[in-house]
């Protein structure tokens, strides 16, 4: 949230995804630090964004601009802790690298989020929108098990 890297959103939390039995604590990736409750929607993640920026005095520095740039930096650090892993090692991280890399999906989250409310996009509607243009131009039937892009399998 702040102009500066390496800034870590404490107390963000949300579902629990399925993972392997006995690998991670009862609640490991998901337990608020703070013992806040969970967030439950896109609009309170935004709201409690605005508000940790204004008692900061951060909005001024929160420009389209700025919040690109930051959420840029924030994907590359995710990144990061994928390059030179074999596609095997990315899919068995231990539990230490698993919360690292948990924290830097959220800064990218938190960046997003904040982005669309300053530009006045509502991102789950962008989405949905998104996932109904990408089902037009990749049917499951034509492209099932498939990682080609439209543009190599649609007639000319």
């Amino acid at each position: 949230m702040s102009p500066g890297r390496g800034r870590r959103a404490a107390g963000l939390v949300g579902p629990a995804p399925p993972l392997p039995a006995g690998r991670y604590p009862e609640g490991f990736l998901f337990r608020s630090k703070t013992g806040a409750p969970p967030m439950k929607s896109l609009t309170e993640l935004r709201d409690a964004l605005r508000a940790f920026a204004a008692e900061r005095d951060w909005d001024q520095f929160h420009s389209p601009k700025n919040l690109a740039i930051a959420l840029s930096v924030e994907a590359s650090e995710l990144l990061e802790h994928f390059q030179w892993l074999t596609e095997e090692q990315s899919r068995a991280l231990s539990a230490d690298k698993t919360k690292e890399v948990a924290e830097e999906m959220a800064d990218v989250l938190i960046y997003l989020v904040r982005l669309g409310d300053k530009m006045g996009i509502d991102l789950l509607r962008e989405a949905k929108e998104k996932i109904d243009m990408n089902a037009k131009k990749y049917p499951a039937e034509a492209v099932r098990g498939s990682s080609r892009k439209y543009t190599e399998w649609l007639p000319k």
